[in-house]
């Protein structure tokens, strides 16, 4: 069943977002139109969030950093290719060898972004006692959000970036 093949989940800024495939059953070995992945998807632009100011697909893991968007009513194509990273052990660097994040508010494919993301997220909860909304967080997080603080995140966050990072 197709519905199998989507995940759910939340983010702060786009609301109730889909994955498609997550578990890595479809590839494809050749290239072209005929040959990828073609979707029809239907956006309830009724339900998007109030503060969005766009709407349509997005790619993940963070689709306000990095990926492509596709409006709504319009045919769009997007062209991909597989580039593979092999880094080199000590001494020509402290990169991870691991090809999978294990962080506790993000498991998923290793990127330095989701790296970043999960190491500012810990440091968020450890200085501040709370965590950003903005950033994944672990479903067990006992800590209140950060949002209903009096300071605003925007503050936080430059604090700690020019602090610890």
């Amino acid at each position: 069943m197709l519905y199998r093949d989507f995940r759910e989940f939340y983010d702060s800024t786009y609301g109730v977002c889909q994955t498609f495939n997550f578990k890595g059953n479809y590839t494809s070995s050749k290239a072209g139109p005929l040959f990828g992945l073609r979707m029809v998807v239907r956006t309830d632009q009724a339900k998007y969030l109030p503060w969005t100011e766009t709407a349509g697909m997005d790619e993940v893991p963070f689709p306000d950093v990095l990926g492509y968007f596709a409006p709504p009513g319009t045919a769009t194509s997007i062209g991909v290719r597989f580039v593979s990273t092999h880094r080199l052990p000590k001494p020509y660097g402290a990169c991870t060898t691991q090809t999978t994040l294990n962080g506790r508010h993000y498991q998923g494919p290793y990127e330095v972004e989701s790296c970043f993301r999960n190491c500012l997220q810990e440091k968020i909860i450890y200085e501040c006692g709370c965590y950003d909304p903005a950033y994944p967080h672990a479903n067990d997080t006992t800590e209140q959000s950060c949002a209903s603080s009096n300071d605003t995140l925007a503050q936080r966050e430059f604090y700690l970036l020019n602090n610890f990072f």
